[in-house]
This record gives C-alpha cells, sequence and structure tokens, in this order.
C-alpha cells in the first residue's frame, strides 16, 4: 500500500503545499479493528499480519478506522455484566505497525474497558507504532492530509464502561465541530452509534446525522453495528452508517463483510464512493472483495471552512505526541507555525481594534494558580505575518467561564456565559446561568451592562 500522509505538525516551514483545496487528495475510512482474541491468535499462528491482504489499489492521503478495545491484559477489564472486554497486548498493537493506518479512532464503547489507564496506554501504544490515536474529546483532531488539513469529531454515543457517552445534539459537540471547521478544510463526524447486527440505520442516528449536517459536517463515518448498512446522502452530505468490521473475529456470516468509504476531494469539491471487503473462510483477516466502487448516491460536497487573515488562512495540526500548533499560511506555504500550550475549545476571528490587524479570539482549557481550576480562558491574539503575537493571556472574564460568542456586526464585544459562583467561593457543580456582556477596551475586556439583554438571547438559545 502506498501512503502520501505529510508529517503532522512539524514547527519549522516546509515544503507541504498550501491547504487550499486541491485536485487529487484520497481519504480512506474502514470500519472496526480488534487486534485480539483470535486475530492475535491467527497472526501469532501464522506469524503475519491482519492487513496483509488488503491490497487498496492506488495511492491514498489518510486511512482512518476505529479500534475496539483497550491495552492492557484480562486482569486489568473493569466489570461489566454483559459486554466482553477487549484487552490489547503489545503485541496485538504491533499487529497494526505499518499496516497503512494512518489514525484510529477511540471514541466507542470499548475504549474504556481497562479504565483510565488503559486509555493512556492505548493513545501511548498508538504514538509509538505512529498512527494518531483520536478519542472523543473537547478538542478535535486535526491531521494534515495531501494538500488539505482533516478536522476530526470523534463521537461515542454508545456507553463505555468507565465514563458517560457523548450528548448528541448538545452546544459541545456544536461548537467542537466548529472548532474543527475554523482550522480544517473538511471536517468529518466518526461516530459510535446505532444497534449491533442490525443492517439498517436506527431513528436515533437519522436524527443525529440531520443535526451533524446542520451544524456544519462535511462527511459522516459510523461504527458500532458489526455489519454494513449502506451509505447514504442526507442534506448533500456522504453518510456511511455503519462500515462493519475490517478486521475482528466475529463469526457471523455478516459480520465478515466490510466496506473502506473511498472519497476524494477534487476542485474543492468531495465525492464519495465504497469498496467491499470480506474475511477468507476460517480467517480474519480481510481482502478487497472486487474492485467495484458504489457511489453514495447524488451527493457532492463543495467544501468551504477555515479563517482567513493576514494575507493567508489558518490550519491546525495535532502531532503524534498530542502538541497542536496552529499554523499559517501564505503564498501557498507554510509561513508559520505556534505551538499552542493549553488544549482548544472554540477561536473566532475578531476586529476588536479599528485599524490594527485581526485578532483570534480562542476559547482553550488551561489550569490557573489563581482559582486552582482546570477551567476555560480566554486567550486573545494578534494575527501578524510572523504569527500569533498574544494581547490577553488565560482570563476567565470576571467568574468561572462555560462558554463566549462574538456578537455578529459587533467584533469587540464577547458574550459569556458563565457559572453562578464565584473564584472567591468556588463551586463546581454551580449553574451555568450568569450571562455578562464583554468590551474590549484596547489593552483587556471590561463589563458592558449596556448589551447584557442581547448576550442573554445568545446564551438562552445556544
Amino acid at each position: 500500500m502506498k501512503r502520501r500522509l505529510c508529517a503532522v505538525a512539524i514547527l519549522a516551514a516546509s515544503a507541504c503545499m498550501h491547504p487550499a483545496l486541491a485536485d487529487g487528495v484520497r481519504l480512506l475510512f474502514g470500519g472496526d479493528v480488534m487486534p485480539a482474541r483470535g486475530v492475535q491468535a491467527e497472526a501469532a499462528g501464522g506469524r503475519t499480519t491482519p492487513l496483509r491482504d488488503l491490497h487498496i489499489p492506488g495511492p491514498y492521503d489518510l486511512f482512518m478506522a476505529n479500534l475496539e478495545g483497550a491495552a492492557g491484559r484480562p486482569a486489568d477489564c473493569l466489570p461489566a455484566p454483559r459486554d466482553p472486554c477487549l484487552a490489547i497486548s503489545d503485541f496485538g498493537f504491533g499487529l497494526l505497525k505499518g499496516s497503512g493506518i494512518g489514525a484510529l479512532s477511540l471514541a466507542n464503547n470499548h475504549a474504556g474497558d481497562t479504565g483510565a489507564e488503559g486509555r493512556r496506554r492505548t493513545a501511548g501504544a498508538l504514538e509509538e507504532i505512529g498512527i494518531v490515536p483520536v478519542p472523543s474529546s473537547e478538542q478535535p483532531a486535526f491531521i494534515r492530509a495531501g494538500d488539505l488539513t482533516v478536522g476530526i469529531v470523534a463521537l461515542n454515543m454508545v456507553p463505555p464502561k468507565d465514563q458517560p457517552p457523548d450528548i448528541v445534539p448538545s452546544p459541545e459537540i456544536a461548537r467542537r465541530i466548529g472548532l474543527a471547521a475554523a482550522f480544517s478544510d473538511i471536517t468529518v463526524a466518526f461516530v459510535h452509534w446505532g444497534a449491533e447486527l442490525r443492517d439498517w440505520p436506527q431513528p436515533s442516528q437519522q436524527a443525529v446525522a440531520q443535526w451533524l449536517v446542520a451544524q456544519g459536517i462535511d462527511l459522516i463515518v459510523g461504527a458500532h453495528p458489526h455489519v454494513v448498512i449502506a451509505p447514504d446522502c442526507v442534506g448533500g452530505v456522504p453518510v456511511y452508517w455503519s462500515l462493519g468490521n475490517l478486521v475482528f473475529d466475529q463469526a457471523d456470516p455478516e459480520t465478515r463483510k466490510g466496506m473502506i468509504a473511498d472519497c476524494r476531494v477534487s476542485g474543492g469539491v468531495l465525492a464519495c464512493s465504497a469498496m467491499a471487503t470480506a474475511n477468507m473462510r476460517g480467517s480474519s483477516f480481510p481482502h478487497v472483495a472486487g474492485e467495484e466502487q458504489r457511489s453514495v448516491p447524488a451527493c457532492r460536497r463543495r467544501l468551504s471552512h477555515g479563517i482567513e487573515a493576514a494575507g493567508g488562512k489558518l490550519r491546525a495540526d495535532t502531532s503524534l505526541r498530542g502538541m497542536t500548533t496552529i499554523d499559517g499560511y501564505i503564498a501557498n506555504r507554510r509561513a508559520w507555525s505556534v505551538p499552542v500550550q493549553a488544549a482548544l475549545v472554540s477561536a473566532a476571528l475578531a476586529d476588536l481594534s479599528p485599524g490594527e490587524p485581526a485578532s483570534l479570539v480562542m476559547l482553550q482549557r488551561a489550569r490557573s494558580r489563581i482559582d486552582g481550576e482546570d477551567g476555560l480562558r480566554v486567550f486573545v491574539y494578534q494575527i501578524g505575518p510572523r504569527g500569533l503575537e498574544p494581547r490577553w493571556r488565560g482570563s476567565a472574564l470576571g467568574w468561572p467561564l462555560e462558554d463566549i460568542h462574538i456578537r455578529p456586526g459587533s467584533p469587540d464585544l464577547v458574550c459569556g456565559l458563565h457559572r453562578s459562583d464565584s473564584f472567591l467561593a468556588p463551586d463546581r457543580t454551580a449553574r451555568a446561568d450568569r450571562v455578562a456582556a464583554w468590551r474590549w477596551n484596547g489593552f483587556g475586556f471590561v463589563l458592558d451592562e449596556s448589551n447584557r439583554a442581547a448576550c442573554s438571547d445568545w446564551a438562552k438559545h445556544r
């Protein structure tokens, strides 16, 4: 398999092309991968790897799938009444090295099978073999693929053993999608949903897909049913309800089939098709079952994302070591790259000061020595030809913060949704019902009571 996956988050200026939408970018997405149990036994017995026979025709820029399981031993498994525990050994992770897979979603009901420590070890094991782990987290993953930056929002709607599932729809997920769109060329929702062994989309999936499309997602990829569900077009967006299994040891005939979403961007338009995969008799290892391509019916998505400023575009990169950078591309090349020290939550362009360069207003999660809380903070950067110049670092704007919003038509006004407690008497369980309007005065934010009503309207409908 030939790959053209550009290195992620290289801090120096590189030869990677401008992330403008270009011809020939190819993105592949596969279903469930589970390198444990029978898969591991088969690989050990034959001294081979699970994807040895998966000969995908032609080059591609990114191949992403869903990893079922977590690092650890059977003794590390959390108790569960019904669900099996998919503990993956070091040998199991080694089977994925050099497989051609560049990223794996960890947003599923088995990612927490071995607890919080297992989640950390899983991410570390994937990083060690050069695969980007994509968990369900506040910050999307940003992956460079060919001439594009792909913003991936991984969502898990099937309860895991160690933490609550994602709630969709919700303001938090909408904010995550908006962040993905701000710093990428194409946004992808990789969703764990639906009902096992049902080969048709459930009403809950259909409702979630419609909401994701309304939020601006360009492509939806689904997993969990372990059987293939025919793809569809929802509001002009390709939707793969379920890609089935890619590498799994389930015995039911339908679970031995899979699908690979084959998506290409040409002239700023996304068009997708699918390749069928199947396992040989007595094997869990897949191969492409013929080269017939099935197009997603009547579905061509024109892409339009990103922040433009200072004569170029801003993009984000997520490294294999968890570092995020914001990169500025000018004249078709990366001109600068700035590491982001605190997790990104949201970002918006604002003209805070007339006559000055545009500013980037970001909500980031960071720990403060003042309140001792790992909370949301406002960061303001002025955008210039050489990078981001800090103007306001990490304030929570008066009270513990839950969200911010830049008012359309009033770029120097920021609406804040705060908890009802205070820094002097903190209470993390307090409701988020305090609304304030903050105006930039050239040096920082000050309260603007005259616009509080307008901000209250935003908070009511967010």
